[in-house]
């Protein structure tokens, strides 16, 4: 709380405080309460006490002195003062007679030192007047909403103008003091409007002198200044690298990578020479544009700094197969269409809710199993507003110990269907390693056969794919609900798939992907960054 109010540290260091009885007394030599409570800083001490500590504490700021005292101490001042006064007087009288001949001369060359400051100082002032002091500059991280009266230093950007119904011109830019930023404005009058906002535009930098206060406006603490001096900027310290061996930095983004950098090769290649840096790498993300920048600043074989030309290549792995672990069966086989409620994402740690599967055969859904599962844990919340599974709807249902083996009677010898079948499987599979049963099933995935089949869609989410389909989707996030989606997309699928001529499910990848999903089917993979190098001028 100092630190935010400095007045009130500087009062405080001259207090003696107490705490009894949920009161804490401050008691002070000087007099102080009243100016304290007028700041409401009794207020702002209680809050802070609580909040660090968690118990309600009142405030009392009480002034230890006497009227008699406060007499004494004013008549002590002022002999004090009367006291320097002729001792200063004195010193006057002895040396003003040995100063006479230079005072002049003296007198002469301080008038024309402050002549030219002064006129320094008014050749530099944008708008206002010359401020009659100096005032300390505040850092803005320092500002506090009730701040008042101050002055600032630092560089701008962002400004921006608009004239208002008075006449008047409101200027407003942000200016940056080399930690912090902070939204400053100032009324222009319009006789003076063109000269100012040039001569602010063109400064490397000003000071500004004016209140700072928050804005209800913009929710921000803001400064309305009515002094603005032009400075030199904010003085930078250039970064050394004093490294005895230098690195070789294989990894850097020019302006050229979209998105990624600001700094063009020319000052990056430069800043390295300045570091005595001896190579160097351009690696900008999918380009090759900084090349020629690089080539014409350095030419070829330049023995002060060697470029290592490459570029952050997007790596898209090989397409995953939409059926895995197949065993020569027939396009036309019994499929087994399953979809899983769990508590979770991971197949380690979270356990299965419901399951719901459809027996698919000849196009037509010839049985279904659908069951609740009492994963022995809660429900999170977050699951439940996405499920619509309660922690009531599964409590009096059979364990994953008791369903498992009746689901896997109910599989048995099919191929197994899923959108994003990874998930469900991987579920599958986590479940009969710990209960110790085979899983050697194959699997297709609807989401993966989705991209292949239907590549002009924009996203694969079962709901869309369905609507895209005209298919009608009823309730979302439940097992045999999203089973039965599943079931018709999948049925449009396969008459596709039979029309360019699969008969087995080997086949369902070859003929899944056309002219079309091969151009644009990397775009929809998750891609991944890779390095890459030219060893020779030639590429």
């Amino acid at each position: 709380m100092c630190s935010k109010y400095p007045m009130f540290k500087t009062i405080l260091s001259k207090s003696k405080f107490a705490v009894e009885n949920d009161i804490i007394s401050f008691n002070f030599n000087i007099q102080a309460s009243d100016f304290l409570k007028s700041m409401d800083y009794h207020r702002k001490l209680q809050e802070q006490v609580k909040n660090l500590y968690g118990n309600s504490y009142k405030v009392n700021f009480i002034d230890n002195i006497s009227s008699e005292e406060l007499i004494l101490q004013e008549k002590e001042n002022q002999k004090e003062v009367l006291a320097a006064l002729k001792e200063i007087a004195r010193d006057y009288e002895i040396n003003s007679k040995s100063s006479k001949n230079n005072s002049d001369k003296k007198d002469k060359v301080t008038k024309g030192k402050a002549e030219l400051e002064d006129k320094k100082i008014d050749s530099l002032v944008i708008l206002g007047r010359k401020p009659k002091y100096k005032e300390t500059i505040v850092k803005i991280n320092d500002i506090t909403p009730d701040e008042g009266r101050v002055a600032i230093e630092g560089e701008i950007s962002n400004t921006e103008t608009r004239e208002l119904k008075s006449g008047k011109t409101l200027v407003s830019f942000d200016l940056y003091d080399g930690v912090s930023s902070m939204t400053c404005k100032a009324f222009l009058k319009p006789e003076d409007r063109d000269e100012v906002l040039d001569r602010i535009k063109k400064a490397k930098g000003l000071r500004l002198m004016g209140n700072a206060s928050f804005s209800k406006f913009s929710g921000e603490v803001e400064m309305i200044a009515n002094i603005i001096i032009e400075t030199e900027g904010i003085r930078r310290i250039k970064r050394q690298d004093n490294s005895e061996v230098k690195r070789v930095e294989l990894h850097m983004h020019t302006k050229m990578s979209q998105m990624d950098a600001m700094t063009s090769a020319t000052d990056l290649i430069k800043r390295a020479m300045s570091w005595g840096m001896k190579s160097i790498a351009l690696t900008d993300h999918g380009v090759v544009q900084a090349f020629p920048e690089a080539h014409k600043l350095l030419g070829r074989d330049n023995p002060d700094m060697k470029i290592l030309y490459g570029v952050e290549a997007y790596l898209a792995p090989d397409k995953k197969p939409s059926v895995k672990n197949i065993k020569g069966q027939s396009i036309d086989t019994t499929y087994c269409v399953l979809d899983l409620e769990t508590t979770g994402f991971s197949a380690k740690t979270e356990k299965i809710t419901e399951i719901g599967v459809m027996k698919y055969k000849d196009g037509k859904v010839i049985d279904e199993f659908s069951t609740f599962v009492n994963p022995e844990k809660p429900i999170p919340l977050r699951v439940v507003e996405v499920t619509n599974i309660t922690n009531d709807m599964v409590a009096e249902a059979e364990t994953i110990d008791k369903v498992f083996p009746k689901l896997l009677e109910f599989i048995k010898g099919s191929v197994l269907v899923a959108h994003n079948a990874e998930f469900d499987i991987g579920f599958l599979k986590q479940n009969a390693k710990v209960l110790g049963y085979d899983f050697d099933f194959t699997y297709l995935d609807t989401l993966t056969l989705a991209q292949e089949l239907f590549p002009e869609f924009k996203t694969y989410k079962l709901g869309r794919i369905a609507k895209n389909l005209s298919i009608k989707v009823e309730v979302a996030h439940r097992a045999l609900d999203d089973v039965d989606t599943t079931v018709k997309i999948f049925s449009v699928m396969l008459d596709k798939l039979k029309e360019r001529g699969a008969k087995t499910l080997e086949d369902i990848d070859l003929y899944g992907t056309d002219e079309i999903s091969k151009k644009e089917g990397y775009k929809k993979l998750k891609t991944y960054h890779a390095i890459i190098f030219a060893k020779i001028m030639l590429g």
